[in-house]
């Protein structure tokens, strides 16, 4: 309660730093991609079976929800992106 009355913390705002944002990375591994984040705390901010109850509050949601809720429009994407390549492969 110190630090809210001294201002050096706002309750309620976002103090995000953006390194987890920033720490996404993939990999391909032959036909298959491993999507990876190498900051010590995604597991309790991501991580399925280990996500904290404070990053469920927030709203966080985990690796495979996120994934799910975004593959359809990745789909959408990649089938938008052959037939541009196969469109241009017909010229």
């Amino acid at each position: 309660m110190a630090r809210i009355r001294e201002g050096s913390i706002t309750p309620g705002m976002s103090a995000s730093n953006g390194y987890m944002r920033d720490a996404w990375s993939y990999k391909a591994q032959g036909s298959r991609y491993e999507i990876k984040n190498d900051t010590a705390y995604a597991k309790y901010l991501v991580g399925p079976g280990s996500q904290s109850l404070h990053s469920q509050r927030q709203g966080w949601r985990i690796t495979v929800q996120t994934i799910k809720d975004n593959l359809a429009g990745a789909y959408k994407h990649a089938n938008a992106e052959i037939k541009k390549w196969l469109a241009a492969r017909k010229r």
